[in-house]
C-alpha cells in the first residue's frame, strides 16, 4: 500500500521527536566568550586596558539570560590592576546560576572574584604574593578554592581555600607537585584536581581530598600518557580521559579504574558528564561523541563547527559546548531555525517543496548563492558544490537522497544560513 507524502513526513517527524535522533549543535551568534552557568544563562568578562598598560585596567562583567541574545553589565567596571606589570585573567567557575566566581592574577598579585545573582561583588581575597594562580580555581556554597604555584618555593604548588563571604584564607603547600590543572569539587569537602610532579613533569597524577583540601592522595597517575582531562558528575562515579585516545571510568572515588572503550583514535580535549551515565567527549574538528549509558557505547553527533572543542557544560539535559576562540554551541534544533545573522540582519531564504522528492528550490531574494551544503544529522556531508551564478533562486537534485531530515547550509557573499530539509520517497 503507499504512503502519500504527507503521512511520510509525518512519520519521518514522529521518529525523530520521539528517538531524538543525532541531534544538532548550533551556533549562539552572540555569545562569544560567554561562560554558561544555567541553561540559557551565560556570563562573560571583557578586558579594558588604560593608560597603555602602565595605568589602571578594568574588567566589565555581563551577563545574558537569553542565550546571548541581550547581555547587561552587572559588575562594571571592576578595578582589576592599579599599576604595571603583566596582566591576565583567567576565566568563570560556577557552582550554581547564583555563585559564580572569576579568577584575575598579574605579577605579585591574584585576586578572586564572587558575584552573587550578578548584582554585586561580595568577596575579594589576595592570594599569596608572587605566586600565579594557574588556572585551576572552583566554588561551591560556602567555598572559594584555587591551585597557586609560588616561584619563591621553587614552583611548589599551593592549594588555597577561602569562605565565599570572606577573605580568610587557608593555604597547604604541596611540596611534591607542581603545574596543577583541572579542579572539581562535588561538596564543600571532597575535590579532586590534576598535578605534575615536581621530579617528572611528564608524570601526572589524579589528587583527591576529603577533608576541605587539607590532605590530597593520589587516585590515578601515568607517565607515559599524560592525563588530559576528567570529570566526576557524582563522588563516586568519575570519567578521564588519556593523550593515548584511553578513556577509563570508576565507580568507587577513585579507588579503581577500569578502561572503557574510546570512540575515537583522537586525544579527546575535553569530557564532561551531566550525570552518572549521560556524558559527552569534545575533539579537535569540532568532532563530539555523546554517552547515555556511562561509556558502554557513544554516538557521533553533528556539531556544525570544524574547529577544536575545548570546553562542554551540561545543566540536566542541556548541554553547551565552547570552541578554541570562544564561539559557544549549545545542543538541540536552533530556536530560530537555525538561521545565522550576516551582518546585523537576517538573510532571507526560501525553500520549497520542504519535504521534497526530486527537485529542491532555494530562493535567496536579493541575496546570490557561492556554495550548497546538504549534510545528514551524523555531520557526513551528501552534497558540496560552487555556485557560480548571479541569480538568486537555484535548483538542487535531491531525488537519489535516503530518505530523512538533513540540513541545508547556503553560503552568499555576506553570510550563510542553515536550514533543516526533509526528504521523501
Amino acid at each position: 500500500m503507499k504512503t502519500s507524502h504527507t503521512q511520510s513526513f509525518f512519520t519521518l517527524l514522529f521518529i525523530a521527536l520521539t528517538f531524538n535522533l543525532a541531534a544538532q549543535w548550533y551556533h549562539l551568534s552572540n555569545a562569544q566568550g560567554g561562560y554558561p552557568i544555567a541553561n540559557g544563562k551565560l556570563v562573560k568578562a571583557i578586558h579594558k586596558h588604560s593608560g597603555g598598560g602602565l595605568g589602571p585596567d578594568w574588567v566589565d562583567i555581563e551577563a545574558t539570560s537569553n542565550d546571548g541574545n541581550t547581555w547587561s553589565c552587572v559588575v562594571c567596571p571592576i578595578l582589576y590592576k592599579s599599576g604595571g606589570g603583566s596582566v591576565g585573567f583567567y576565566g568563570f567557575r560556577s557552582y550554581s546560576d547564583s555563585v559564580i566566581s572569576m579568577v584575575g592574577h598579574y605579577t605579585g598579585w591574584n585576586m578572586h572574584f564572587t558575584t552573587n545573582n550578578f548584582f554585586a561583588l561580595t568577596s575579594m581575597a589576595q592570594y599569596t604574593a608572587n605566586s600565579n594562580i594557574i588556572g585551576a580555581h572552583f566554588n561551591t556554597k560556602k567555598y572559594n578554592y584555587a591551585l597557586a604555584q609560588s616561584s619563591y618555593f621553587n614552583d611548589t604548588l599551593f592549594f588555597a581555600r577561602t569562605t565565599v563571604s570572606s577573605t580568610v584564607q587557608t593555604h597547604i603547600q604541596l611540596k611534591k607537585y607542581k603545574d596543577g590543572g583541572k579542579m572539581l569539587f562535588l561538596n564543600d569537602s571532597i575535590g579532586y584536581a590534576l598535578a605534575a610532579y615536581r621530579s617528572n613533569p611528564f608524570k601526572i597524577t589524579l589528587l583527591k581530598t576529603v577533608d576541605y583540601g587539607t590532605n590530597w592522595t593520589e587516585t590515578f597517575v601515568d607517565s607515559v600518557s599524560l592525563i588530559k582531562d576528567f570529570d566526576f558528575p557524582s563522588p563516586d562515579i568519575g570519567y578521564l580521559t588519556l593523550k593515548n585516545t584511553s578513556v577509563f571510568k570508576t565507580v568507587n572515588g577513585g579507588a579503581n579504574w577500569s578502561q572503557l572503550v574510546s570512540p575515537s583514535t583522537m586525544t579527546a580535549n575535553v569530557i564532561k558528564f551531566a550525570n552518572d551515565t549521560l556524558g559527552y567527549l569534545g575533539y579537535d574538528g569540532g568532532k563530539l561523541w555523546r554517552t547515555v549509558n556511562g561509556g558502554t557505547s557513544w554516538n557521533q553527533e553533528a556539531t556544525n563547527c570544524n574547529t577544536s572543542i575545548v570546553r562542554i557544560f551540561t545543566f540536566d539535559t542541556v548541554a553547551y559546548f565552547q570552541e578554541y576562540s570562544g564561539e559557544v554551541f549549545k545542543r538541540g534544533l536552533s530556536p530560530v531555525g537555525l538561521k545565522e545573522s550576516a551582518g546585523n540582519e537576517a538573510l532571507d531564504l526560501v525553500v520549497f517543496p520542504n519535504p521534497s522528492n526530486d527537485i529542491l528550490t532555494i530562493d535567496l531574494s536579493d541575496q546570490m548563492l557561492t556554495r550548497v551544503v546538504i549534510t545528514d544529522l551524523l555531520g557526513k556531508t551528501v552534497r558540496n558544490f560552487s555556485v557560480n551564478k548571479t541569480a538568486h533562486r537555484y535548483e538542487v537534485s535531491v531525488s537519489d537522497l535516503n530518505a530523512g531530515l538533513y540540513i541545508l547550509t547556503i553560503v552568499t557573499p555576506d553570510g550563510s544560513i542553515q536550514k533543516r530539509i526533509s526528504i521523501i520517497h
